[in-house]
């Protein structure tokens, strides 16, 4: 086995649709209502899909709006911002090394791991960043790169390094104090902490032996080892996140050479595989908070990766906007649903990322109130004209 092998695979649903649709009758209890949804379907129309109904009861026609209630709410709309997609993202650089910071890591405090220059030997060292201080994770022993991997929330960080025999130990680092973590059945081979959970009482990763690759849980006295049975022969599977459940999110190697992420809840491995990645393209599952949400990232048919959270039936694409396109990747999420991630902008520029759900914005009450009061006057013209045509709603 190769142990240079790559070591750090360095509840949204689909927006769905709610406008009123053409010919509807609106009267004075549904004005405001309908106001509601003429303002989605113009925002719809403006900025995009809008974010938060998961059904499509109408399919919304830019045709709406060529009445005087459409027409009502794209004005209204002029005055309110779009939102920035599914996501608003915040870069993370260490200011001490602008163009290299790698984010793996997250806690529910917003404390961040990854990795950064400045190791032994001129090589790289892990972090623990706090918000406000950048502290570099340099294991005793070290003599190659160091990878701050996961965070749990009293701050206790997880990661591996090169200890200078060609391999990779764990460790878990206390704030003080480094602890070597080693599974007795590597062999003297790696051992690779990638994933620690929030409570700190379970610790994820994988170690290399003559068999190849097993992920592990770690409790503190006993490293469980798990294999995924979709695994390609005796040994390809890396777990790389835990939550206080013990429910745990990995990747594996299939019998076609191919990797798919896994989520396993202590009985059972679910295959996971974003419908994004082209066919035989890899998807790799990074992390899992304490509400089972995994994030991790995709390839697509040109080689590029896209991040990628999974809420247990839907797939979301994340891609920074300042990524060159192809190169986001999310590797942690808290329980606030914050993710953390990478991504490459330029050349050679590696940033960090943390990511949040953005709302659109929803009409207040003086919008959907103006909009509602302007519809009842276009409803009160109308009805002046019923008599031409023997009509008695006030449909369009």
């Amino acid at each position: 086995m190769d142990e240079t092998n790559e070591k750090r695979t360095s509840h949204f649903g689909i927006w769905g649709i709610h406008a009123a649709a053409p010919g509807d009758s609106l009267s004075m209890a549904t004005s405001a209502d309908a106001s509601i949804n003429y303002f989605r379907g113009a925002f719809s129309l403006v900025c995009g899909p809008y974010p938060g109904s998961h059904t499509r009861e109408r399919t919304f026609m830019p045709t709406a709006f060529f009445t005087l209630r459409g027409l009502a709410a794209l004005l209204l709309l002029g005055a309110l911002p779009c939102a920035a997609g599914s996501f608003t993202f915040t870069p993370v650089n260490d200011p001490a090394y602008p163009t290299f910071t790698e984010v793996y890591g997250i806690n529910n405090s917003g404390e961040l791991t990854g990795l950064i220059p400045g190791g032994a030997n001129g090589d790289d060292a892990g972090f623990l960043n706090n918000g406000s201080t950048w502290t570099s994770l340099v294991p005793p022993g070290a003599t190659g790169p160091t990878i701050a991997s996961g965070v749990s929330g009293s701050g206790h960080v997880v990661g591996y390094y090169n200890d200078g025999s060609g391999t990779y130990d764990g460790f878990l680092y206390n704030g003080a104090t480094y602890t070597i973590l080693n599974d007795p059945l590597a062999n003297a081979h790696s051992t690779d902490a990638q994933g620690i959970s929030n409570n700190g009482a379970e610790i994820a990763g994988y170690y290399l032996n003559a068999s190849g690759y097993h992920g592990f849980l770690y409790n503190g006295s006993t490293y469980t080892t798990l294999n995924d049975p979709n695994a390609i022969g005796t040994g390809a599977t890396y777990a790389t996140g835990v939550n206080n459940s013990s429910e745990v999110a990995g990747y594996f190697e299939d019998s076609t050479g191919n990797y798919d992420g896994f989520l396993y809840n202590g009985s059972t491995y679910t295959t996971l595989n974003d419908p994004s990645a082209c066919a035989g393209c890899r998807t790799f599952a990074n992390g899992i908070n304490d509400s089972g949400l995994v994030v991790g990232y995709y390839y697509d048919s040109a080689g590029g990766i896209h991040g990628f959270l999974y809420n247990g039936s839907t797939y979301t694409t994340i891609d920074d906007p300042l990524a060159n396109p192809g190169t986001t990747a999310a590797y942690g999420i808290n329980d606030s649903g914050q993710i953390a991630g990478t991504f490459q902008s330029g050349s050679y520029t590696y940033s960090g990322f943390v990511a949040e759900s953005s709302a659109a914005p929803e009409p207040s009450a003086a919008v959907t109130g103006a909009l509602g009061l302007a519809l009842l006057l276009v409803c009160a013209v109308r009805r002046s004209r019923r008599s031409l045509d023997g009509r008695t709603s006030c449909g369009n």
